[in-house]
Parts: C-alpha cells; sequence; structure tokens
C-alpha cells in the first residue's frame, strides 16, 4: 500500500513540477521580453511577474522536499537544522503567495468599482505608484517573521515507521505563533475578503442597472470582467487558504497516513493550479501568451 502511494507521488510530483515550472517559466520570460521592448507594465502585470517568481520558488522548493522525504526520510528526519529550514522556507513562500493575492485582489477591486470617492481615488493612485514597492516590502517582511521560528520552536522525534506519517513534533511558542499568522495570513485574508466584498456589491449593483437589457446584460464586456476577476480573487483566496491549513497542519498537527498523502498532493499541485487561475482570469495576459506562441517564438512580435 505504502509502496503504490509513493508510485503515485512520485508520478504525480513529476507532472506538477513540469506543468509548474513551465508555466510560471514561460510567463516570466513573456515579461521579460515585454521588458526589454519597453512595453508599459501595469499594476496586474507586476503582480504577476511576482507571483510567478514565486510560484517558481515554491514548485522547486516542494518539489525538492517531497523527493527528499521519499528516498532519504531516515537521514533528514533526525536533522532539526533541515526541518526548521523547511518550515522558515515553506511558510516564507506562503505568507508572500497569500499577500501577492491580497494585493492582486485591491488592484481588481478599485479598478471595477467605480466610484470618486476619494479612498478608492487615494488607493488606486498608490498603488498604481508604488506597488513594486509594496510586494518587495511584504516579501521581505514574510521572511522576516518567520525567521525566529529557528530559535523558537523545539522537535521531538516520537518513534514512527511511515515515511510519509508524522514522524517528528513540532512545539511553538504561542505568542509569537499568534503574531506569526496575524501578519502572515489573517491581515492579507481580511484586505482580500473586503476587496472581494466590495467588488461583489459591485458586480450586483451592476447587473441591477442592466436588469431590462437582456442583450446587453449576456453580453457586457464590462460584466464579463466584473464576474471573472471576482471568481479570480474567491479562487485564489480559497486555494491560499488550503494551501496554509495544510502546510500548518502536516507541521503543527498529527495526521494520519492517507491525509499525509493528500496534503501532499494539495502543496505539490498548488503552484500550477495558482499560474492557470491567474491565466484564466486575466484575458492580457492570454493574449501575451498566444501572441508569442502563434509567433512561434518568444522574440517575434
Amino acid at each position: 500500500m505504502e509502496m503504490a502511494a509513493q508510485l503515485f507521488l512520485i508520478t504525480f510530483l513529476v507532472i506538477t513540477w513540469i506543468s509548474g515550472i513551465a508555466l510560471s517559466s514561460f510567463i516570466v520570460i513573456v515579461y521579460i521580453i515585454e521588458w526589454k521592448k519597453k512595453e508599459q507594465f501595469n499594476v496586474c502585470d507586476r503582480i504577476f511577474v511576482f507571483m510567478a517568481l514565486n510560484n517558481l520558488l515554491r514548485q522547486s522548493s516542494i518539489s525538492f522536499n517531497v523527493l527528499k522525504y521519499l528516498f532519504w526520510f531516515h537521514l533528514m528526519v533526525t536533522n532539526r537544522g533541515y526541518i526548521m529550514v523547511c518550515t522558515v522556507t515553506f511558510l516564507y513562500l506562503i505568507y508572500d503567495s497569500i499577500w501577492h493575492s491580497a494585493w492582486l485582489s485591491m488592484y481588481y477591486c478599485v479598478k471595477l468599482v467605480n466610484s470618486s470617492h476619494r479612498v478608492i481615488v487615494m488607493v488606486k493612485h498608490r498603488l498604481s505608484s508604488s506597488v513594486t514597492l509594496l510586494l518587495i516590502t511584504t516579501s521581505v517582511a514574510s521572511f522576516l517573521i518567520n525567521l525566529p521560528y529557528i530559535w523558537t520552536m523545539s522537535i521531538s522525534f516520537p518513534h514512527n515507521n511511515s515515511s510519509l506519517s508524522k514522524n517528528y513534533i513540532i512545539q511553538h511558542k504561542l505568542y509569537f505563533t499568534y503574531i506569526n499568522v496575524l501578519f502572515g495570513c489573517c491581515l492579507p485574508f481580511l484586505v482580500t475578503f473586503i476587496c472581494i466584498g466590495v467588488s461583489v456589491g459591485a458586480l450586483v449593483r451592476h447587473m441591477w442597472r442592466m436588469r431590462h437589457s437582456a442583450s446587453q446584460f449576456s453580453s457586457s464586456p464590462q460584466l464579463q470582467g466584473h464576474v471573472r476577476a471576482t471568481r479570480t480573487m474567491i479562487l485564489q483566496v480559497l486555494l491560499n487558504l488550503f494551501l496554509y491549513v495544510s502546510v500548518v497542519g502536516m507541521l503543527f498537527v498529527s495526521l494520519g497516513y492517507i491525509w499525509s498523502v493528500f496534503i501532499w498532493l494539495l502543496i505539490m499541485s498548488s503552484p500550477s493550479i495558482q499560474i492557470i487561475t491567474l491565466i484564466m482570469g486575466y484575458p492580457k495576459l492570454q493574449k501575451k501568451i498566444k501572441r508569442h506562441l502563434v509567433n512561434g517564438g518568444l522574440d517575434k512580435r
């Protein structure tokens, strides 16, 4: 049973690694070529670049750690330093991804909400002019807030022979974890939920105004943009929530064999799912990708 699960995990790992690395790398290359051609990047484009880079790192880290767990587990599991580094790296990349989704949701929100309210106007202006700085700041902060885990957590090794089940228990300072989760998870989730709520409200108002025009209602590009952006925000926040709960469950809760396999599958597929969701939700990126693919090369136009 365990051998079959390991073979399945290896097969799934190869598929998700190829798809995740290929999609994220292609998006990064496309934007590099656009940058060389001195194309103007809007807020969404810059966020996508950071998200693609995060997915590259996350997919590589996940694949490396899965292989280590499968083939060198008993050597690795007794190495406290390795476990601590993996914990910090996993949580950092997840927090960074959650913050990226928060900034993307805020961008969609201020773009979809047609309002002259001074708060909306101010957020739109600030986000457009300083989104790169915000992305870098939250990325650095997401890394720094996880560093104290190295000296605030302790690890014990109960006897367990299964290479996919819980083989160690991490104990940590609760007060530090509360602060860590508050900034790295709760705050960006709150930003995303607020943006989703405002965007859904804008979508409902738009549908209410168009209720008497069935033909226009069904084909309105503005309505389609509202629906697509709102759907992307919801899918992103759900994916990040499931991913965070899965990793925290793996690190801090004793899980059974089946749940361990399921969580690994979710973690391995998350970068690919996220990048596909972004591509499907952003027509401009779809056009960029199609243009480069149709031209038969990344350097043609």
